[in-house]
């Protein structure tokens, strides 16, 4: 039985473990999230899940659980069933769903994923931020690599032999020289990052000398966990804008005592144009709605003992929704 709710199975030639989310309005935009690495000891997971939860777009989580150890969603000994039945899953949800517009994502192993489906398939946007590039120098060398590269490696590509080093620092440039593709391609990652000298720039020196554009964002950090806080708004940011969502932030303006009948106001912040929503909670259940219009703040007393919420949804003249939802006032 699955841990994650509303997870499901695609029976390719290999199962892939997804969750996909499908927009409420109808878009024709998917974003696609491949995840990094586990933290060691623990089971695979999905990355970025509450990160992209105000956007009411297409969303597929991919799960890399595919035996013993992580696959990069590429193969196991060399064999590429993992790829195959992957972007098998991809191309059914975009058959059923109507989609015009693909968007991957991911960061570090997930990151190396987001370029190298973005690339090969010929996706229109990759969001990638400090991804691996030279598999194996990464998983053989590299220290923070070290507790499973090997392991890795094993599962790859069959073993960890010089041979097999050259084989996993191949897999991405090969991919790269034969393709014929050149999606939109935004890479973040800290200028002090290993990951940077000994990845990004080898990737984006082929880039340039075989045409590819790209966009590369430097934050001003060093530590590879780093990308963990700094990659999460600006995912949120490309995805708005390739999307054109609408810019929505929640303010509580007053922040007194939590007592029945305080006023409280509460005020969102996006574009002139939008209509706003408001749903008020009691104990997890909705207990008011205040349909769309233009008004941007709200005023609420709140009469019973309880634990309150207030979410506001905004949409925009295109009928692109966004929501975010207040942290629980107790009263």
């Amino acid at each position: 039985m699955s841990v994650f709710k509303n997870e499901e199975v695609f029976n390719g030639e290999v199962d892939v473990k997804y969750l996909f989310q499908k927009s409420y309005t109808k878009t024709d935009g998917l974003v696609i999230v491949f995840s990094a690495f586990q933290a060691e000891g623990k089971p695979a997971n999905y990355n970025y899940v509450r990160t992209l939860e105000e956007f009411d777009c297409n969303k597929l989580y991919i799960l890399d659980d595919f035996g013993e150890a992580p696959s990069y969603y590429l193969c196991n000994s060399r064999e590429f069933s993992i790829e195959r039945s992957v972007i098998a899953l991809i191309r059914k949800i975009v058959k059923e769903n109507e989609i015009s517009k693909i968007i991957s994502s991911g960061s570090s192993k997930g990151g190396f994923a987001a370029l190298y489906y973005g690339i090969k398939y010929g996706f229109d946007h990759v969001i990638s931020a400090s991804p691996q590039y030279l598999l194996g120098d990464y998983l053989l060398e590299q220290a923070e690599a070290k507790q499973v590269g090997k392991k890795v490696v094993e599962f790859i590509s069959g073993g960890t032999e010089a041979e097999d080093h050259e084989y996993l620092n191949n897999i991405m440039a090969s991919m790269i020289r034969e393709t014929k593709n050149n999606p939109d391609i935004f890479i973040h990652l800290g200028v002090g990052e290993h990951h940077y000298r000994n990845h990004v720039i080898p990737m984006i020196k082929l880039f340039d000398e075989i045409g590819i554009a790209y966009e590369l964002n430097l934050g001003s950090y060093d530590k590879h966990s780093d990308v963990l806080i700094h990659f999460p708004p600006l995912l949120k940011e490309k995805i708005r804008e390739l999307l054109k969502f609408p810019l929505i932030s929640l303010e509580q303006i007053n922040r007194e005592e939590n007592k029945q009948d305080t006023l409280y106001e509460f005020k969102v912040t996006t574009e002139m144009k939008n209509k706003v929503a408001w749903y008020v909670y009691k104990d997890n259940k909705i207990i008011d709605k205040f349909g769309y219009a233009k008004n941007k703040t709200i005023k609420l007393s709140f009469k019973e003992k309880g634990k309150y919420m207030v979410k506001v949804f905004v949409k925009n003249e295109g009928n692109l929704k966004v929501s975010t939802i207040t942290n629980s006032i107790t009263v």
